[in-house]
């Protein structure tokens, strides 16, 4: 239950107390493999415009900065499905990207 509130602590600050986030988080799927980027370290909190998929390696090249992360996707699509608050274990069992985050 710890590891779940920790969860949402972040997720509650990614999407509403950085505001000058709004707008740059986004699904990326890479071109080559069709998998999800899951952006980490520094390139999970600062946009950029080169992103690498941690899959294949592939550079993928956005216009606008952003950061490439499947949380927000992830958190509306579980959202419209339930009524039920959100648990880790949903989240991951929907994008299993998120294993260990």
């Amino acid at each position: 239950i710890y590891t779940e509130v920790i969860f949402k602590i972040c997720v509650q600050f990614l999407l509403t107390s950085a505001p000058y986030l709004k707008g740059r988080v986004v699904l990326m799927q890479c071109p080559k493999c069709k998998k999800y980027l899951f952006e980490t370290g520094k390139d999970s909190y600062i946009p950029h415009r080169e992103h690498v998929c941690q899959h294949c390696g592939t550079k993928v090249n956005t216009r606008k900065k952003v950061i490439a992360s499947p949380m927000e996707a992830a958190i509306t699509e579980l959202q419209k499905k339930t009524d039920l608050s959100l648990r880790i274990c949903d989240i991951c069992d929907f994008y299993p990207v998120l294993e260990g985050w």
